[in-house]
Formats: C-alpha cells, sequence, structure tokens
C-alpha cells in the first residue's frame, strides 16, 4: 500500500483511502482491489451536490391544456389498462372526458392555431399578436417535471513536501499509480483500448470509514500535478525532485444515487 505520510504518521488519524478495480459495468458489489493509496485528509474536503434534474415544460393555450390533458389520460389509462377490472373501465371513461373536453376546446384551439400561423408569418411570437390585439396572452400552463438523479462529480487535492528521499520517492510512486490506472492500456490481442480502472474513495477514522458523505465508485477524469506551486521561484533537491508537489485529482462517480442508497449506508448518506 502507498501512503503519504508514512504509514505510522496516519495510524490513529482520519486520512483518505483511494482503491483501484477493474471497471466491469453491471457486476454486482466490487471486485477485489487491485491497488490502494492512503493520503492525508486535506483541510477543506470537496463540496459534494446531490443534483437532482427537474425541467420546466409550457403548454400554452386551450391547445396545450388539450395536449397536457390528453397525456394524462392516456398515461393513466396504460396503468389502468394492465390491471384490468374497473381500472380498466375507469381509464376507458377518463379517455372519452378527455376527448369530450378537447372538443369542447375546438374554438380556441382553432383560434390559436390562427394566431400561430399569423405569429410564424410576421416572425413574432403569438403572444406578441394576442398582446397588440388583445391586451392578452395565453396561459403557458408550465409545469415541472422529473427527469432524474444526475451523475456527481468532486475533486480533491493535495500538497506533497517530502523530508526525505524515502518520501520523496513515495510521492512518485503514488503519482504514477494515479496516473497509471486513471488510463487506458491498449490490448495486445486486438489493439483496442482496455477502459481504466475505477476508484473507491473513502473517508477513514480509526481504520473504519467516518460519518461523512459516502462515494459511488467513480472513474478518476483527470490528475493535474504542479510542482512548487506555492513557492516564489523554482526549487528542487539535489536529484531534481521538486521541493513541493501539488496533485488535483477530479472523479465522477459511474452509478446514480437513489432513495434506497441513502437509507441502506445510514449516517449522512451519500
Amino acid at each position: 500500500m502507498l501512503s503519504f505520510p508514512s504509514a505510522g504518521t496516519l495510524d490513529g488519524n482520519d486520512y483518505v483511502m483511494f482503491s483501484h478495480y477493474v471497471y466491469k459495468e453491471g457486476d454486482a458489489g466490487m471486485p477485489p482491489a487491485q491497488g490502494q493509496i492512503r493520503l492525508y485528509m486535506p483541510n477543506s474536503t470537496p463540496n459534494i451536490t446531490n443534483h437532482q434534474g427537474w425541467g420546466e415544460a409550457s403548454f400554452p393555450g386551450p391547445f396545450g391544456e388539450a395536449q397536457v390533458g390528453l397525456a394524462t389520460a392516456a398515461g393513466q389509462g396504460i396503468g389502468a389498462l394492465a390491471g384490468g377490472g374497473s381500472s380498466k373501465d375507469e381509464a376507458i371513461e377518463n379517455l372519452k372526458k378527455t376527448f369530450t373536453g378537447a372538443r369542447k376546446a375546438g374554438p380556441g384551439i382553432i383560434g390559436q392555431a390562427l394566431f400561430d400561423i399569423t405569429a410564424a408569418a410576421t416572425g413574432l411570437s403569438a403572444n406578441h399578436i394576442t398582446s397588440r390585439a388583445l391586451g392578452k396572452v395565453y396561459n403557458p400552463n408550465t409545469e415541472l417535471f422529473y427527469n432524474g438523479p444526475g451523475l456527481r462529480s468532486f475533486s480533491l487535492g493535495f500538497n506533497f513536501i517530502p523530508k526525505n528521499v524515502t518520501e520523496a520517492r513515495m510521492i512518485d510512486n503514488i503519482i504514477m499509480e494515479f496516473k497509471k490506472w486513471s488510463s487506458p492500456s491498449v490490448s495486445s490481442s486486438d489493439g483496442m483500448y482496455e477502459i481504466p480502472h475505477i476508484w473507491g474513495v473513502t473517508y477513514v477514522t480509526n481504520g473504519t470509514q467516518n460519518k461523512m458523505n459516502r462515494f459511488k465508485p467513480s472513474a478518476l477524469t483527470s490528475v493535474t500535478v504542479q510542482a512548487n506551486p506555492t513557492l516564489q521561484q523554482h526549487s528542487t533537491f539535489t536529484d531534481g525532485t521538486p521541493v513541493e508537489t501539488a496533485i488535483n485529482l477530479s472523479f465522477k462517480e459511474v452509478e446514480l444515487i437513489t432513495r434506497d442508497d441513502h437509507e441502506e449506508v445510514g449516517g449522512q448518506g451519500f
């Protein structure tokens, strides 16, 4: 296992564990780790945003209302028809009512269509026409729809200042490990790329996962390395090793997070 500072220094302290695995989409659970890196806990851990995809949609005027009504009735009908019995009869009645309502709204729909045609011919919007002609605009009938959760991204940064040759070599090995296993390899049999490993990122306290948020398995999307980021001038040891080396690791989770995931791990959840 690679470690900075040395493994003994981290014992009894909080740290971040990075483990990399062969990525096989759809496999249940995580395969055995192919390598591990322990790094000190940064002063500031990354902001984690659990993004939910909600979007607006507008269905203006009588025509939009008819669209919404038909879509709602159709959606209810699909579920009810699958159930059969009284649910099936109810679904049919709902569809009848929807079409009846659409017929009643017919004149309004035709009027809206005429405004749309006029607007298209003049390069204006239908609301521009109605506001000038009538002093009114169509009800936008705006609704909010759920599209699904989003994959999370996060970054972690570390600043390495070796105290001796042993720590300098360890830093080189750690950077190489991140770069190597976040890169593809070329298959000897067909010349195709074999995809990079994925990473498990875990906050650890006293040898066990601590109370902060959890991470799903993640792709390491970029590794940024900078020599002597806080020094006024370039400086190295006698063998050319930088006095200070900073790395920034950017990850993106490969799995979506559900309510069940939060409840399963407890604490703060993911």
